[in-house]
């Protein structure tokens, strides 16, 4: 590979844009269909941890490589930089031209992250400006990819999403069965932090014979439907199912009850303690399908009350994903966060100017009563996220603090994890010596707070109070000046 030039190689910045692993499978899905040699580097710089790929982008890297006949230098987990060179060895005799009528992959995270990698590819390969005559030979007949990983995962999109508004969605743009088809016989699995219990998922996917026409998903329509998926603990199930249409019921406004039907689904967890729910609104003139997903457990998780209650945990999770769907019914468009991200390169892709946002949507909401929100007083009784504990909450708030991102954020999430730490090791191999730091605050702090006031009773009271009160002063501002110089200050890291 060492013949390519400087020139003819592309190098993106991986801190740009969202900074993630939606940059690096559209870069390459660009890359493969324009036959361009791309290096990308500072991959996932700006986010927690070590950055750089994670398990499942590698394996996502290595299909696009067996699906295109492709080389790749660089990837490895937790590697910032990799370089990629498209049908890279079509003049190898041992590249094979014959058909490629299945795949299976044993993939590390999310089974439909791995399929939003790879379909941009599959569905445009047979109508790029160059090597199409290979892709046509080699999956033009169509693929079946059986994905072995989680259906269930944090942050990602569920099998059900899946079914539900991903696939109405693409029908919407004109993808439909004859291009990709998402069977029904998965296998539940989980990929979580704490845990992974695999699952499949099976996906037959067809490339286009002609461009994929211009689309504009402008806003959606009139809330006519709820749908509820629900997973939970065997046990625990009946008692989950019960809340979440009885907290979708309550949420409604007077009125929508009528109106709009509500669906759901409950299914045991094949992994012990996890709980998913998927919320998706379904809207007609026009017709849009929104969702909102949560699962538990996840990093940070709840407070203890709620982790020793399953009906409290139940209830929580499903506020949450109430109070999601509404933020994102609130924006006014046809399409969630998450599937805005999806459809990026079918916009890039489509044969004219396609859209799925407008700025004025969120304005039209509160205009057209046929775009309003089924939900009402949700602001003080719906929390907005799962919570977490506070040094997680601070690390997320200075990490969200700085903008625009660079690499020097990596910088201050190594500081901020390396803190956390060692202030634990310091609290864990000096239990006493911290139970004595908490023993004197309770004490300084509600003394400190009223001292005026003491001052002007220990003058009334004479010379002899007077005196006595001078002393615990002192004391006090020494035991506050002590406290001062055990605590840890958090400094600010300049961008």
């Amino acid at each position: 590979m060492g013949s390519i030039s400087k020139e003819d190689l592309i190098l993106i910045e991986g801190t740009r844009y969202e900074g993630g692993g939606g940059l690096i499978r559209d870069t390459l899905s660009y890359a493969t269909l324009l036959n361009k040699p791309v290096r990308v580097e500072s991959i996932r710089a700006c986010r927690p941890g070590k950055g750089g790929l994670r398990l499942e982008h590698t394996d996502s890297i290595n299909a696009m490589v067996k699906l295109s006949a492709s080389t790749v230098e660089g990837n490895t987990p937790y590697s910032r930089k990799i370089t990629f060179y498209p049908y890279a060895t079509l003049e190898d005799s041992s590249c094979g031209r014959d058909p490629l009528y299945s795949l299976e992959f044993q993939v590390e995270g999310a089974a439909a992250i791995f399929m939003i990698a790879v379909l941009p590819y599959i569905f445009f390969s047979t109508l790029g400006p160059v090597n199409s005559s290979f892709a046509n030979e080699r999956i033009g007949c169509g693929i079946d990819l059986n994905i072995r990983a989680g259906t269930l995962c944090v942050r990602a999109p569920s099998y059900a999403y899946v079914q539900q508004v991903l696939i109405p969605t693409f029908q919407s743009i004109n993808i439909g069965e004859e291009n990709l088809k998402v069977y029904n016989d998965h296998e539940q699995g989980w990929h979580t932090e704490f845990g992974h219990t695999p699952g499949r998922m099976r996906v037959w996917a067809k490339p286009f014979n002609k461009p994929l026409p211009a689309f504009q998903l402008e806003r959606r329509g009139t809330v006519v439907r709820i749908r509820a998926t629900i997973h939970g603990p065997g046990e625990t199930l009946d008692v989950f199912h019960e809340i979440v249409r009885r907290e979708i019921k309550h949420a409604l406004k007077p009125g929508w009850s009528s109106s709009v039907e509500v669906h759901t689904d409950a299914f045991a967890s094949v992994a012990p303690g996890q709980y998913h729910l998927l919320l998706v609104a379904e809207t007609e003139l026009p017709r849009a399908y929104l969702g909102y997903e949560q699962i538990y457990p996840q990093r940070g998780g709840l407070s203890r009350g709620l982790q020793n209650s399953s009906e409290e945990l139940s209830k929580y999770i499903t506020l949450v994903c109430i109070r999601g769907l509404y933020d994102e019914l609130a924006r006014g468009n046809a399409v969630d966060e998450h599937l805005e991200d999806i459809l990026v390169p079918y916009q890039v892709l489509a044969d004219g100017f396609s859209s799925t946002t407008a700025e004025r949507n969120a304005g039209l909401v509160q205009e057209n009563e046929n775009l309003a929100i089924p939900f009402g007083g949700l602001e003080k009784r719906v929390p907005r996220f799962i919570k977490q504990p506070e040094y997680d909450t601070i690390k997320a708030l200075c990490i969200d603090s700085i903008s625009p991102c660079n690499s020097k954020q990596g910088f201050l999430v190594t500081v901020l994890d390396e803190a956390s730490v060692a202030h634990e090791a310091s609290l864990a191999g000096h239990p006493s010596w911290h139970g004595f730091q908490l023993f004197l605050r309770r004490i300084v702090d509600p003394i400190d707070r009223f001292s005026a006031a003491l001052d002007i009773l220990s003058q009334a009271a004479g010379s002899t109070g007077l005196l006595i009160w001078g002393s615990i002063r002192i004391v006090i501002q020494v035991g506050g000046i002590v406290l001062e110089t055990m605590k840890v200050r958090l400094i600010q890291v300049p961008c």
